[in-house]
């Protein structure tokens, strides 16, 4: 019995982003089409910046800028936080400090996953993920810089 591979394209995102009512744009990065879209905090005039772009067979899902100079202290307390989040996981970045790093909230579906439900599902939990990161490093004090976009 033949698998399908379904290899997921920029255009069934773009599709899915406007389905799920979000707003995008396209860019790119190291020579790939990126789709950038904002994620607005709820209560908030405020919101994180999502990427979306296809590495061979998968989705790649994550923030943009959204935990920035933690300090290589507060890694165990950081990652700790993925046993909240579940679905979506956090993940370190480099950056050209030697005692900080950065993070990143995402996801990646593979192209045996690639559908329009399990999308919006994930993207339920990276919107919930979001949220609640920014709660715990907010409580436990995990010094680090945020690119928000600000509404007015």
């Amino acid at each position: 019995m033949e698998t399908k591979t379904n290899i997921p394209t920029i255009e069934e995102i773009k599709k899915y982003l406007e389905e799920y009512g979000w707003k995008f744009r396209e860019t790119t990065s190291d020579g790939k089409l990126v789709i950038i879209s904002p994620y607005t905090l709820e209560k908030e005039m405020k919101g994180v910046l999502v990427s979306f772009k296809i590495e061979g067979e998968f989705v790649m899902v994550s923030t943009v800028g959204f935990m920035k100079n933690v300090s290589k202290d507060f890694s165990r307390n950081l990652l700790a936080i993925n046993d909240h989040i579940k679905l979506v996981k956090i993940f370190t970045t480099n950056n050209d400090k030697d005692n900080d790093f950065d993070a990143e909230l995402g996801f990646e579906l593979w192209n045996e996953s690639w559908n329009k439900e399990t999308f919006f599902a994930f993207m339920d939990m990276l919107a919930l993920g979001i949220e609640k990161t920014i709660e715990i490093i907010s409580n436990e004090d995990i010094p680090h810089q945020t690119d928000f976009i600000t509404y007015s």
